[in-house]
């Protein structure tokens, strides 16, 4: 339908996804994945802070090291799923270590959804705030090695280049859909507007420009 929303959702969805798909440890993603066969669940990639976007290196939210695992502690914002993510990877500021990812469930206590935020524009996705008070992570939901926040990050962003690049082509390829029709509709010198030479002659070198970048997102 060429919405930017749903695509949103669906890429936030997948970086989730992608941090325990490549990193996780083999038991987690075994459970995980075996448990997506028959309990599909929205997830969400909560790196973005009010101080840092994808700069993790600013990254407020602390991770501190206690008996079998972690406690995370502090606020991600922007976080397209949000509010009804049943799986989170989240980056946090390990003590003495550095950026690093964990896996969190959705019902885990201390995690708190925040306020949605009300968008000018995709309102088909969802995009809210998190709120992590001593929110204890297991050390087995340690995605990747202490320390490689960064590393997993860049990862997935690099894996979803060719998604973003496909996506921006079909909603381009939408609104020249929506622009055609209109034009069809709209009668100008008693003949509709798409027959116009010179009209058409600007639909063709648009039509001409999403197909080259089709052909680029697909090399």
């Amino acid at each position: 339908n060429g919405s930017g929303g749903v695509t949103a959702t669906f890429i936030g969805n997948l970086l989730g996804y992608s941090a325990v798909v490549l990193h996780a440890r083999e038991p987690l993603k075994q459970e995980l994945c075996g448990r997506f066969m028959t309990t599909p669940g929205l997830w969400s990639f909560a790196m973005t802070e009010m101080g840092c976007g994808s700069d993790l290196q600013k990254t407020a939210t602390l991770a501190t090291k206690v008996r079998g695992g972690y406690l995370l502690n502090g606020e991600k914002n922007f976080i397209t799923n949000a509010t009804h993510s049943t799986h989170l990877s989240i980056f946090a500021n390990l003590e003495g270590v550095g950026i690093s990812c964990f896996y969190v469930p959705g019902d885990s206590v201390g995690l708190k959804r925040g306020e949605t935020v009300d968008k000018l524009g995709w309102r088909e996705s969802n995009t809210g705030h998190l709120h992590l008070k001593d929110v204890f992570v297991p050390e087995t939901h340690l995605l990747g090695a202490e320390g490689e926040g960064l590393k997993i990050l860049t990862h997935c962003l690099n894996r979803s280049k060719t998604l973003l690049a496909a996506s921006s082509v079909g909603i381009a390829t939408r609104a020249l859909d929506l622009v055609e029709t209109r034009l069809l509709e709209t009668v100008r010198y008693e003949k509709p507007l798409l027959e116009q030479a010179g009209i058409r002659h600007l639909l063709a070198r648009l039509h001409t420009k999403t197909q080259a970048a089709w052909y680029m997102a697909c090399a």
